[in-house]
């Protein structure tokens, strides 16, 4: 292939030609407009808020924000254990969900971590919640709210080959008070259940025996 200084020559000036369209250019340098006219091209364009507002499903989400302090009860083939620790709720992506950092001191066993992230999906007008966990588990939950104030959620998958479901539930009591139910299920049989009270910190001293 032969190349010419005519050829390189006509290639950059149809490549600078192009570029003027993009960017205006004049003999090399960036030419701006002016400064008013810039800011009306901004303000023309949408913003992702008012692209994707969020919704009300999700601003009910706001209740949860915060530092909680959680007492209650976890039974485990059979064996009942105590359960005392704290959740800590953020907002996540502009309000459209919640993450939870959630540490438990379980009785006579150590301390159980929980990371979970709560948000709304528009299109399907449900909630997923993922949860991870030092006890191996990393699991999407779906589900709605059942009227103003009780979150209901479920996984479902295999384990070892078993229909196996986790049925969870954050109800709304108070301002500053809500619980959190789960039934673990394995083939139909409730193999784990736990229930605890939740208080807003700084509230009145919180005990089991509300549950």
């Amino acid at each position: 292939m032969n190349f010419t200084l005519t050829g390189v020559m006509n290639g950059v000036y149809f490549v600078m030609n192009a570029l003027a369209q993009l960017l205006p250019l004049r003999y090399g340098r960036i030419t701006r407009p002016p400064r008013q006219a810039r800011r009306s091209k901004l303000d023309a364009v949408p913003k992702l808020s008012d692209l994707f507002p969020v919704p009300e499903e999700a601003r009910k989400l706001a209740y949860f924000l915060g530092d909680w302090i959680a007492g209650g009860r976890l039974i485990f083939r059979n064996r009942n254990f105590r359960i005392d620790g704290s959740f800590r709720f953020s907002l996540a992506a502009a309000g459209w969900g919640v993450l939870n950092v959630g540490k438990l001191e379980v009785e006579g066993v150590g301390i159980y971590e929980e990371v979970d992230l709560l948000g709304h999906d528009p299109a399907t007008r449900s909630f997923h919640f993922f949860a991870v966990t030092n006890t191996g588990a990393a699991r999407d939950h779906q589900g709605e709210w059942l009227g103003n104030d009780t979150l209901s959620l479920t996984h479902d998958s295999l384990h070892e080959g078993r229909a196996y479901r986790e049925e969870l539930e954050l109800r709304i009591l108070a301002p500053q008070r809500f619980t959190v139910s789960e039934r673990d299920i394995l083939d139909g049989l409730t193999v784990t259940s736990l229930d605890v009270a939740v208080m807003r910190k700084g509230s009145s001293p919180l005990s089991c025996s509300a549950l």
